[in-house]
């Protein structure tokens, strides 16, 4: 398939390149009800089905063509500029659920949608819709967990590329994607939230109208919030330590030493890498020397990045 897009925002891929340990994993969530595009739906199938190209009536399941190879090869073989009918008719795809469908399980479905989304934003500039497409299908509620995390990881592709195309920072799209980012943040019983922070930070380094200090505020909170779903925490402690949030410290102190989690103790032990002083190396070295694998390991990494950073940075 056409190489993914999506951002590696699970807490677990963080921790595990912040420590070597650890595997990626997708993430499950609910997410807020509220909408501020949600009329704004693609075409319907009916309207579309007779005046699409042939190759996106493969992709998007509309011809005879039905096994997973073809369809996987029509996506590699569509080509910008599209016709409206043809994007349209994308869109249409990335906006059906899974329990529409029964020909494929959730990982391959979304698989699909995630390459034709792909395809769509990787070349500017972006086709006018995406942007409400993507908001619409992150707050319904009939999309899987999985795809609407998705969306949320494509939040920045698409914000990027639209900016980077002309767009201003008042253009409705955009707006419309800073909200959604926001509300997503909210959702702390969600891994979404960790991805939506992620990619406020990302967009706050380039774009001036992306709020960098709000995005470390609402990551400090995240983090120390104890009843914050797990990997959001995780995600929220990393950013706060890539920040330089040293009031991030206490929680990181606490939870290396006897987190209720491997995970919580693994983005502990990262944090207290990039931020500790020279007290917190006694800490890392007894975690170094003996206990969990994982720990001793992240531990040892997190020593060596003290000892290499700049004098004057909290050592």
């Amino acid at each position: 398939m056409r190489t993914a897009k999506v951002l590696t925002y699970s807490a677990l891929a963080l921790v595990a390149g912040w420590c070597g340990a650890g595997d990626t994993a997708l993430p499950s969530h609910p997410e807020p009800a509220t909408s501020d595009l949600r009329s704004e739906t693609p075409k319907s199938a009916a309207e579309l089905r007779d005046r699409v190209s042939r190759t996106v009536a493969v992709v998007v399941g509309w011809s005879n063509v039905r096994p997973l190879r073809l369809r996987v090869e029509a996506i590699r073989a569509l080509a910008k500029p599209l016709s409206e009918d043809d994007v349209q008719a994308l869109l249409w795809f990335l906006d059906e659920k899974f329990s529409q469908q029964e020909e494929y399980d959730l990982l391959t479905f979304n698989a699909l949608k995630n390459d034709v989304l792909g395809f769509l934003l990787e070349r500017p500039p972006p086709p006018d819709g995406i942007g409400q497409s993507l908001v619409r299908m992150f707050r319904d509620q009939k999309h899987d967990a999985v795809w609407q995390d998705y969306c949320v990881q494509y939040f920045a592709v698409f914000y990027q590329a639209r900016r980077r195309a002309g767009a201003t920072a008042a253009d409705r799209e955009l707006r419309a994607i800073e909200t959604a980012y926001w509300d997503a943040v909210a959702a702390s019983n969600s891994t979404t939230a960790g991805t939506a922070l992620i990619g406020l930070r990302q967009l706050a380094s380039e774009f001036p109208e992306m709020d960098g200090r709000r995005v470390a505020v609402e990551s400090l909170a995240l983090a120390t919030n104890p009843s914050a779903e797990e990997g959001a925490r995780v995600t929220a402690m990393q950013i706060c330590a890539e920040q330089g949030e040293t009031k991030i410290l206490p929680l990181a102190r606490a939870l290396a030493a006897d987190g209720a989690s491997v995970m919580l103790r693994l983005s502990a032990v990262g944090a207290l890498g990039r931020l500790g002083t020279s007290e917190d190396a006694t800490l890392l070295k007894s975690l170094a020397a003996a206990g969990e694998q994982r720990i001793r390991t992240a531990a040892a990494t997190a020593l060596k990045r003290m000892e290499h950073r700049r004098p004057g940075r909290g050592m």
